[in-house]
């Protein structure tokens, strides 16, 4: 992160440490960190007189663990693929699941060679087929994205549904039913982009072709609501346009109606937003007139108000066919309140458990440059958790290497099934460039050693350890993109569209399944600390995080966090020529099956 006299020069640059000596020792020493552990055979017995000793087998645990319980383990050279091979082929050619779907993640992560995605697809195919849900998932994303395979939507799909049923067989995919309601959908839904993109293109278009194509839409929606088929109602948000708006300030969470303006006097608003896709996207519509789109996906367009309510529809349609909506109505005249959003109550998914939050700011740095805001942003966003969504907060204000680690560990120890866990991380970030890895420095870190460094796979590996049902870790800090640039996991969103059953289904569906996301405040690049000139005491990211915080109403997803956010700090940062990008994704290997996170303001319980 860039302190605020450093705002628009370069921080530290990105550097390879150089390790003191007795560096390896002190690692080692580390009871807590988790380590590629391969356990002793067990002498078993078969019979009245028959011992024989079973094979090793490979597992992940914390140092201590695996050395009370006899296992072989390599700390200090983790970047050498070799070790990790050692440990984990031998199980895996054995045909053990687990050890197949770690081999592929280590093909896939590459640890310090280039990653084999034709080899990682291989493994994850084998592991998927004995019933592994995560490696279906993670085979899913592979065809997705086209690495290592043909890039094939139907193959995704039909692995994603595979991973939420795992007692299925491999050739199994969604039930005929299912698929064929999702290709239904599917159709309906390029049809009216068709027409839409008509609009788009000043090209004349029925508008009562253009209503019938909406209702076939709407129809087939409720119908997939009534069978509350998961493959209807959840899908990838990884190639679906999503619009976001950045004046009004309006907060998509949950189904918002009605937006108040002050005044009576205003006679045209103009309505600013953002829409992600870049090359992809097709065009956007304000009230079916095509909308003027900048390389970065923004729009502007007046929209002239007439009466007391004025009604306001957006559409964004992709070159794929695929189409979001956003529908509100903007209202003047004399209010006592802020600007308001109105929305109608979402409750929460049942069996959520308890709700824990880690909030670090670091500001005291010992020989790093201090930092003016992460203190009062950590402390802010504590106080919105806790009072507004109900969180218990563990509050580390400029904490050490041995705090940061001791807390994560505590949440190792105490999270169950259920439970709930958000990790805020303010302070300064570094990259190291020899072995690709981004750090969290704490304030006792060195700038020319990273004894007190605290890597990626550190916080990922410990978050991998954790029994909860849900994680999302936010990270302001320079360079923190590589947190999850190298672990990118697929995050299930909820189809757009769906009426209040719909949704209230698919939110249910959406909490059943594991998820470890990330939301980092920028990429692979320093990120600002404050936004100068007296504009906020927070810094960018911060600020347009606890504006979408304060606003939300309904049930908010992690995606729909991040768009929200995303959309506010790059408008905010084009403004100041600095190019500062938000990133939200899966950590594929630190237990991710998925499913994405979900924020609940107290008053929605």
């Amino acid at each position: 992160m860039l302190p605020a006299a450093l705002m628009f020069s370069a921080s530290l640059p990105a550097q390879t440490p150089t390790y003191e000596a007795g560096a390896a020792q002190k690692l080692a020493a580390d009871a807590n960190t988790i380590v590629d552990c391969l356990l002793p055979g067990a002498v078993r017995r078969l019979g009245a007189g028959v011992t024989y000793l079973a094979a090793r087998k490979p597992v992940l645990l914390k140092t201590a663990e695996c050395e009370v319980r006899g296992g072989e383990y390599v700390l200090y050279d983790r970047a050498d693929p070799k070790v990790a091979f050692k440990i984990w082929e031998a199980a895996a050619k054995a045909g053990d699941a687990d050890a197949q779907r770690r081999l592929a993640q280590i093909y896939e992560m590459g640890l310090g060679a280039e990653p084999d995605y034709k080899n990682a697809a291989s493994w994850y195919r084998k592991s998927a087929e004995q019933g592994n849900h995560a490696a279906a998932l993670a085979l899913a994303a592979l065809y997705e994205t086209g690495l290592g395979v043909d890039k094939d939507s139907d193959e995704a799909r039909r692995w994603y549904e595979r991973a939420r049923s795992p007692s299925a067989t491999s050739d199994s995919g969604p039930s005929r039913d299912v698929e064929k309601l999702t290709k239904e959908l599917q159709e309906k839904e390029r049809k009216l982009t068709e027409l839409e993109a008509r609009l788009v293109q000043g090209a004349a278009t029925s508008q009562a072709e253009l209503a019938q194509a909406k209702q076939a839409l709407t129809d087939s929606l409720k119908q997939a609501e009534s069978q509350a088929a998961p493959g209807a109602l959840l899908e990838s948000r990884r190639e679906r346009p999503v619009i976001e708006l950045v004046d009004p300030n309006l907060v998509r969470a949950g189904p918002s109606t009605a937006f108040n303006i002050r005044g009576q006097q205003v006679q045209v608003k103009k309505i600013t937003g953002w829409v992600n896709l870049g090359p992809h996207l097709g065009g956007v519509t304000v009230n079916g007139a095509g909308a003027e789109l900048d390389p970065n996906g923004f729009f502007s367009e007046d929209v002239k108000l007439q009466g007391a309510s004025t009604p306001v529809s957006i559409v964004a349609l992709s070159k794929d066919g695929k189409r979001d909506e956003l529908n509100f109505a903007i209202r003047t005249g004399p209010t006592t309140a802020t600007d308001m959003i109105e929305a109608l109550p979402e409750k929460p998914p049942a069996g959520v458990g308890r709700l824990h939050a880690l909030i670090i700011g670091n500001n005291a740095y010992r020989q790093w440059p201090k930092l003016e805001t992460a203190v009062d942003d950590a402390r802010t966003v504590a106080d919105v958790l806790s009072k507004k969504f109900g969180y218990k907060i563990n509050l580390l204000i400029d904490a050490t290497a041995d705090d940061i680690i001791g807390a994560l560990n505590d949440y190792v120890l105490t999270l169950h099934d259920n439970d709930v866990l958000i990790v805020y991380y303010a302070g300064h970030g570094q990259l190291d460039t020899r072995n690709k890895r981004t750090h969290w420095i704490p304030v006792d870190g060195e700038t020319q050693r990273d004894t007190h460094w605290i890597p990626s796979y550190r916080v990922t590996d410990l978050v991998n350890k954790m029994k909860a049902r849900k994680v999302l870790i936010i990270s302001d800090s320079c360079y923190s993109g590589g947190l999850a640039a190298d672990l990118p996991g697929v995050v299930t969103g909820i189809r757009p569209g769906l009426g209040d059953d719909g949704r209230a289904r698919a939110v249910g569906a959406l909490w059943e399944v594991v998820s470890r996301t990330i939301l980092t405040s920028g990429m692979l690049a320093p990120v600002l600390d404050d936004e100068g000139a007296g504009i906020s005491k927070h810094s960018l990211f911060a600020r347009a995080l606890l504006e979408v915080l304060d606003e939300t109403t309904g049930v908010m997803t992690g995606d729909g966090l991040y768009t929200a956010v995303h959309a506010r700090v790059v408008y905010r940062s084009q403004k100041m020529n600095f190019d500062q990008t938000p990133f939200y994704t899966g950590l594929a290997h630190a237990g991710h099956e998925g499913g994405d996170f979900i924020l609940v303001p107290v008053a929605n319980r």
